[in-house]
């Protein structure tokens, strides 16, 4: 019997405690309900048909068919020997044949569906099921995928045999159409992306371009522009967020390397750590740390601006509140509070202790320990202490190397070794 109006059917209707059947040809004993259409079989177990949908199935001497639930004009319409799944709204599940515990909730939700033989019930396996689709065109072009969760408007549209993706957000994985293994939790959270797997977006606009795989992008706008990178972390609003093709890079905080566009192995932590460097191999932990570091590398710095207007120095350590604030030079140490904040050009400068400077801010290759070691390690090197030098009475040393100095607690004398003997120091 086949498109057969309800009203016509009332008097066909057979309801025992248990079993309900709407226009029912014979005496089957198996549960289903059917409402406003009537399938040709009728040897279902625990299925539902409310609209046109289900028309399709054959389930003679099968389990197929079983355990279906088509709600809406069209939804499960093409369905044969599918079994186990659930679909509501118009042309939702509409183009399936046959697969298992699918999901389709909304208009055109998996409506392409998974096509003939893909479910072979002779034992050989099922290449299409257990996806989920909530919204208008979610899983829309599925055809041999499974393990999808899709769940918004357009999310996943474009998947033809990708798995194991979650899809979260209006547009979230649109485009995507092979790859597998992505969470995309957002607006447009890994929109343009095709083929890629492996990527976790979790914010509007995450990923949205990108092209590669193993990246991970958490807060609005982040990585929004990267196309090839791979291996990449950034958390925090617009982290890393002009990044195209830097790989490597590590980034938290509220615009961390933002700028960052193809440099590598970048480490930053912190609000604005790194946010318009372009280079690679930086590290910076603290807020504004190696903010405005362009085209340096191979640098360090921690602590809150350290190294806030380096712009171009490489090799520099700068560890302390505002440490190496200002220096645009090279292969500096500068760690403590402030320390080196007036160093400018000058490189292979250290200054270790609370707000030590240089004598002068472009000169390399001076010393400034707490303010009371200072002394220059270029030319003639010196080093001055403002202060006494105590030496602690000990024994003749085991290895004596030319100009060493030491208080023979046996004489009471200071000795310096010549490089031959030891001799006493005297005051003449």
């Amino acid at each position: 019997m086949a498109d057969t109006k309800i009203s016509a059917l009332v008097a066909a209707t057979k309801i025992t405690l248990g079993d309900v059947y709407a226009g029912v040809q014979g005496g089957s004993t198996k549960k289903f309900m059917a409402l406003g259409f009537i399938p040709d079989q009728t040897d279902f177990i625990g299925t539902m048909f409310i609209g046109n949908g289900g028309g399709a199935i054959d389930n003679t001497g099968t389990e197929a068919g079983d355990l279906n639930t088509y709600v809406g004009i069209d939804s499960g319409l093409a369905s044969t020997i599918a079994k186990k799944n659930t679909s509501l709204g118009n042309n939702a599940l509409a183009s399936a044949t046959s697969g298992w515990a699918n999901t389709a909730i909304g208009y055109n939700s998996l409506s392409t569906g998974i096509g003939t033989g893909s479910l072979v019930i002779s034992g050989t396996g099922v290449e299409f099921y257990a996806n989920t689709g909530v919204g208008q065109n979610t899983l829309f072009k599925t055809t041999t995928g499974s393990y999808n969760t899709a769940a918004g408007a357009n999310a996943l549209t474009e998947n033809t045999t990708g798995s194991d993706n979650t899809g979260v957000g209006v547009h979230a994985l649109n485009d995507n159409t092979t790859g597998s293994n992505n969470v995309a939790i957002g607006r447009s959270a890994l929109r343009a992306s095709s083929t890629v797997s492996d990527n976790i977006a979790i914010g509007t606009n995450c990923l949205l371009v990108l092209t590669a795989g193993k990246n991970v992008a958490i807060g609005t706008d982040s990585m929004k522009a990267s196309t090839t990178a791979t291996g990449c972390m950034a958390m925090g609003w617009s982290s890393l967020g002009t990044n195209t093709e830097g790989n490597y890079n590590v980034a938290i905080g509220e615009s961390a390397l933002f700028d960052n566009v193809d440099g590598d192995d970048n480490t930053a932590v912190g609000y604005l750590a790194l946010s318009n460097g372009t280079a690679s191999d930086n590290t910076a932990l603290g807020s504004k740390a190696g903010k405005n570091l362009v085209g340096g590398h191979s640098s360090v710095f921690i602590g809150f601006q350290a190294g806030l207007n380096t712009v171009s120095g490489n090799f520099n350590s700068c560890v302390g509140f505002e440490a190496g604030k200002n220096t645009t030079g090279s292969a500096g140490t500068y760690l403590g509070y402030s320390a080196g904040s007036n160093v400018t050009t000058g490189n292979f400068n250290i200054c270790i202790g609370y707000n030590t400077a240089v004598p002068v801010a472009t000169t390399a290759s001076q010393l400034n320990i707490g303010d009371t070691i200072t002394g220059s390690m270029a030319g003639e090197k010196w080093v001055g202490i403002d202060g006494s030098i105590v030496l602690a009475p000990k024994a003749e040393p085991a290895a004596p190397q030319e100009g060493m100095i030491y208080y023979d607690t046996t004489a009471n004398k200071l000795l310096v070794y010549t490089g031959a003997a030891w001799e006493t120091i005297t005051s003449s």
